[in-house]
């Protein structure tokens, strides 16, 4: 298991200019700052569109006590020291803000956030809106036709509802081990567990790899608006 010894390093893959570090970031009405838990940012932003596990990080440290000495104990030291040790999953949620915005990057230890990272413009429609904004958008009715119209009308209507129809759909990967490289086609996009948002619909064709597992693939079919759930565990080699 690869173990994150400095997440400072994460800095060296960003451009100057490009990707910088913050405090907090605004997502719609909510501002989300560095030391919120998952559920936190969660509830203000949603889903992101992205995650990626990391590794794991280990700290610890030695604790003492004060112990009395009996009769006849001719030692110096008054205490005696314990080490104590925890080991934290490091993961990272990608949020996209669309064109004119910079997007979000969130370091999490365990369940904390310790870093934000702007690493510049996004694309397609944002996810830094807001949760109930992101749900009511996707819960939005369709425009009602008006019965007095023309049949010219009527159809002119129609095609605009078709045009304003979602066009793509998305997939949700999850399974194990996280951080399991994911593969659309033959490219790879990212890695378990994340969400893949604005794919075409169609059928395409998942690969999942890790070292020391046996590689999985599958047919996934999107349909235009919805959600395919993919749960893969890999088999170990």
């Amino acid at each position: 298991m690869k173990t994150i010894v400095i997440l400072s390093t994460l800095i060296l893959f960003c451009s100057p200019g490009v990707c910088v570090a913050g405090s907090t970031f605004r997502c719609g009405p909510y501002v989300v700052s560095v030391g919120a838990t998952k559920s936190e940012v969660l509830g203000k932003c949603g889903e992101p569109s992205s995650k990626e596990f990391l590794g794991e990080q280990t700290s610890g440290g030695f604790t003492s006590r004060t112990r009395e000495r009996g009769i006849g104990d001719r030692s110096t030291s008054k205490t005696r020291g314990t080490y104590n040790e925890r080991t934290f999953a490091v993961e990272s949620w990608t949020y996209n803000c669309g064109p004119s915005e910079f997007s979000q990057t969130l370091t999490f230890q365990g369940q904390d956030l310790i870093e934000i990272q702007s690493i510049g413009y996004g694309y397609g429609q944002s996810d830094c809106i807001g949760r109930e904004n992101r749900m009511n958008m996707i819960q939005q009715p369709a425009p009602a036709k008006n019965p007095q119209s023309s049949k010219t009308q009527q159809e002119g209507t129609s095609d605009e509802a078709k045009e304003e129809a979602p066009s793509l759909g998305s997939i949700s990967l999850q399974g194990s081990p996280p951080g399991a490289k994911v593969y659309i086609n033959g490219s790879y996009v990212s890695s378990i567990p994340c969400v893949l948002y604005e794919i075409e619909p169609g059928t395409h064709d998942i690969e999942v790899q890790n070292k020391g597992y046996k590689s999985h693939k599958q047919w996934v079919k999107v349909r235009p608006g919805e959600v395919a759930t993919v749960i893969i565990d890999l088999e170990r080699e």
